[in-house]
């Protein structure tokens, strides 16, 4: 347990620094991952809030990247979300 506890307190300092918008909504409740497409060259990203969490070639590597952090969020007391945002559709995975 006292390792899960370390690494929700290094998390909660890695969020904080530099990601303002990320940390504001950490503060206000649930953690909401948001996988979408971003920027010209449409790399898939995965948002916290306003700020961006990670940027990856491909959606699976996203997806992982973001149920991983989701389920670190929850193993640290947090509620967290995952959400696919495609175009017009959303879909709710974790």
């Amino acid at each position: 347990m006292t390792a899960v506890n370390d690494r929700c307190r290094m998390n909660r300092q890695n969020l904080g620094r530099g990601r303002g918008g990320a940390w504001e909504v950490i503060r206000m409740g649930i953690m909401e991952f948001e996988v979408c497409r971003h920027g010209r060259d449409a790399r898939w990203v995965v948002r916290l809030g306003n700020s961006v969490y990670g940027a990856y070639l491909d959606k699976e590597q996203a997806l992982l990247d973001a149920v991983d952090a989701a389920r670190e969020a929850l193993q640290c007391g947090r509620q967290a979300q995952v959400w696919v945002r495609e175009r017009a559709n959303s879909a709710r995975i974790f």
